[in-house]
């Protein structure tokens, strides 16, 4: 049987088709229903089927067990389209309810499988199950690249829902090796690569790197360019006073190392900072070295020049050990006239004098002074050096009744407390010795 009118040409061999359709005759177009006798059509020029307004074209509506072909299965050259809606409705595929797998261009083998278009201004939505499964994109094995967003200009890709409480994973390969890269193209301006930077109050935890109980070794590589680019690496904050930055080392020698490269400096401590700064915390025996390595000469400087700087070095029952001579080079203070000195002209080892008249010098309590030294009690001694080589007349150190010269002298002038001015005995060292944390007694040296 054939029908043929302007427009179609149908071959027509055995079966059931039913097909709701406008017949384009002479006259205008109408509804109706043509059934036919088929298993195939074939077209010798252009099939149009088109439903009058408001009707509803069906294909294999009542098909349950056979195959629905659209195109040619190998020898098709021409395009397949399927037309949706313009402007409204949806145009919707595969939207029955169903647990069967859905193939789209399952068998393709070249060329480009494309879902929207360059110029979409709408959204593009995969869907996937919602309680079980896997939802998957590119799961097939291969060897080529995968691009995800490649035309992507502006706007934002999210990965992640705003409610997702599930887990995240970025190559998650358990093959021989993998290289993950975020970031890491060749851009002509300065890239931002955020990773836990959400405004959410709670806590974040962001793992680098093997954590927990993860048996696997780890290299973690953060800005350590052989380029000569700048690099600036910040690691913690100091905005909040809670803020803890840890680094861990192994047991190793070198466990961990800060190396800057030639003159570079380490700078340990805040220019504002006023908390303690510990080299060495250990509860156990621990040798803490400070400048040593090579054969160069060290310039070791511990302490600064401020008149209220003080520097203690502990030793417990055991030895201070210098390996070399020592000096002290001492900014003093001035007393021109007869005054009392107070606890820090004292302890800071040095008092000069120019005073044309004798003066005289009067101690402060041994109890100011010893405020003065950490931990002062018994035993602990301090030295004085009154200069009187500018003087023209004698100073004398007058003591306070806290302080006081040995009972028994056995060196000869270890009691004589005057300086002589320029030109006879221009100096005296004085130490002092505390007996209590509130008494002392005064030996001269010289």
């Amino acid at each position: 049987m054939q029908i043929k009118n302007r427009l179609i040409k149908f071959s027509i061999t055995s079966g059931l088709l039913a097909l709701v359709v406008a017949v384009s005759g002479v006259g205008v177009a109408s509804a109706a229903t043509l059934t036919f006798d088929t298993t195939s059509v074939v077209s010798d020029g252009v099939l149009t089927l088109n439903g009058a307004a408001g009707s509803a074209l069906n294909l294999g509506t009542t098909n349950t067990t056979g195959v629905i072909t659209i195109g040619h299965v190998s020898a098709s050259t021409g395009n397949v389209v399927i037309n949706g809606g313009i402007t409204g409705g949806t145009n919707t595929l595969f939207n029955n309810a169903t647990t069967s797998n859905i193939t789209i261009a399952g068998a393709l083998s070249s060329g480009v499988y494309t879902v929207g278009t360059v110029a979409a201004t709408g959204n593009t939505i995969y869907r996937g199950t919602q309680t079980t499964g896997t939802n998957s994109l590119f799961d097939n094995t291969t060897t080529s690249n995968t691009t995800a967003f490649a035309g992507q200009l502006g706007g934002t890709i999210a990965i992640g829902g705003t409610a997702g409480t599930g887990l995240i994973t970025l190559g998650s390969s358990t093959g021989t090796g993998q290289i993950v890269t975020i970031g890491g193209g060749a851009t002509a301006g300065s890239d931002v690569v955020n990773i836990g930077t959400g405004t959410a109050v709670t806590m974040k935890t962001v793992n680098i790197g093997a954590v927990g109980a993860v048996a696997a070794p780890s290299t973690i590589h953060i800005a350590d360019t052989s380029n000569t680019a700048v690099q600036l690496v910040t690691i913690g904050s100091k905005a909040a006073a809670a803020n803890i930055t840890t680094i861990q080392g192994g047991n190793g020698v070198g466990a961990i190392a800060l190396t800057p490269t030639g003159a570079g400096s380490i700078v340990i401590g805040a220019t504002d900072g006023t908390g303690a700064i510990t080299l060495g915390n250990s509860t156990g025996a621990q040798t803490v070295n400070i400048g040593i390595g090579g054969t160069a000469a060290k310039t070791v400087v511990i302490g600064d020049t401020n008149t209220s700087s003080r520097v203690t070095i502990n030793a417990g029952t055991g030895l201070i050990v210098t390996n070399g001579g020592t000096a002290r080079n001492v900014t003093g203070s001035a007393i021109n006239s007869t005054a009392t000195a107070t606890a820090a002209q004292m302890v800071g080892g040095l008092i000069t004098s120019t005073s044309a008249i004798a003066t005289d010098i009067t101690t402060p309590t041994a109890t100011a002074i010893a405020a003065l030294i950490p931990g002062a009690a018994q035993g602990t001694s301090f030295d004085l050096l009154i200069d009187n080589s500018a003087g023209a007349s004698l100073v004398t150190l007058v003591l306070d009744g806290s302080i006081t010269v040995p009972s028994t002298v056995v060196i000869t002038g270890g009691a004589t407390l005057t300086v002589a001015g320029s030109g006879t005995n221009e100096v005296g060292l004085f130490r002092f010795t505390f007996t209590s944390g509130t008494t002392a007694v005064v030996n001269r040296i010289f």
